[in-house]
Parts: C-alpha cells; structure tokens; sequence
C-alpha cells in the first residue's frame, strides 16, 4: 500500500490526457515540441475517455495540467460568448466559427435538402444549443506544446510499444503502462 501511495502523490490533480497514435508521442519527444497545423490545435481533455482509441491512436498520455497552462494552453468554454472571444477555437471545436456561420449553413443545408427557401419560423437548434453538445469533451487546446521535465506524468499502451518509443520514455525516466501494468515503476 506504501507504493501505491507514493505512485498515486506523484500525479498532478488534475492532469489533462492526450489519446493519441505512438508516432506523434515518439516525434514530439524527439523534436522537443509540437506545433499544431494551420487551423488546428493540439488537444487535451480532462477525460481521460475523450476521443476514444479508435480515431486518435492507440496511446493515452498523462499531463501535468499546470505545465500545460504555463505554455498558454486554453481550456474551451462550450459557450456563445467564448466561441466569439475565440473563433477559431469555435471553428476547431465546432465546425463553425460564429453563430452567423452556423445559421448561414444550417439555412443552406434546409434549403439544399428541402429545395425551397427556409420559411423564417423554421424551427432548428439554437447556436447555443449547438455549441453544449460539444460540452462532454471537456477540451483543451493550444498551438505549440514544447517538451519539458516532468510534462508528461505516464503513457498508458492499448497496443504494443514500439521498442524506440519505449527506449524514449525511459531516457526520459517517464512512466509507461501497457494493457494496465506497471512495467518501470
């Protein structure tokens, strides 16, 4: 019980996780950073579940939440007045990036698929409405992420490691699991 103890103080409160493929762990910690793509952001959640294993990689990495947001990391509020502080994390996150975009599209797509125009008491879900379904994501995003000591706490593998990125971790003395077992503690 002394172990776990000691094992479960050296995680933050509340760390930020990173669903993700082994390539994109394995290059950043060559590179030293990571710089989203134009348009893009680098996400984060605070659920550990987010994203899923089947879209993003087979790897769930544990950050320091603290750390994150010492590099400027914005955590998104699913709110109107955030998405138009914030329009390219509007876009990003929603496929929108305002809610005139998104009453211009949705008009659109009502008269594509009805081929008449949208008749103005057409009933649809409001900008509002739209933007707290995104809500369960509970999302972090930044533009560049530089590696630093103690950034990341633990990967976790739901496939095998590759042996590079396995010799990586451990260069870095960071923490690794694979299919829930301790294999450097």
């Amino acid at each position: 019980m002394k172990h776990l103890k000691l094992f479960e103080d050296y995680y933050s409160d509340n760390p930020l996780y990173r669903n993700t493929a082994q390539e994109w762990l394995e290059e950043f910690l060559r590179e030293g950073k990571k710089i989203a793509e134009e348009g893009r952001f680098i996400s984060f959640s605070l659920d550990e579940e987010s994203g899923g294993m089947d879209e993003f990689g087979k790897i769930r990495i544990m950050f320091d939440s603290k750390k994150l947001f010492d590099q400027e990391a914005i955590e998104v509020n699913y709110d109107p007045e955030f998405m138009e502080r914030h329009p390219d994390i509007s876009l990003y996150v929603t496929g929108y990036e305002s809610m005139e975009d998104y009453i211009d599209n949705i008009r659109d797509e009502w008269e594509r698929d009805n081929e008449k125009e949208m008749p103005e008491n057409e009933q649809f879900w409001s900008w509002e409405g739209y933007v707290e379904t995104e809500e369960h994501e509970q999302e972090v995003v930044m533009k560049e992420i530089k590696y630093e000591e103690d950034l990341i706490e633990k990967v976790i593998f739901f496939e095998r490691p590759k042996p590079s990125l396995i010799k990586l971790l451990e260069e870095k003395n960071i923490l690794w699991t694979e299919n829930g077992k301790l294999d450097n503690l």
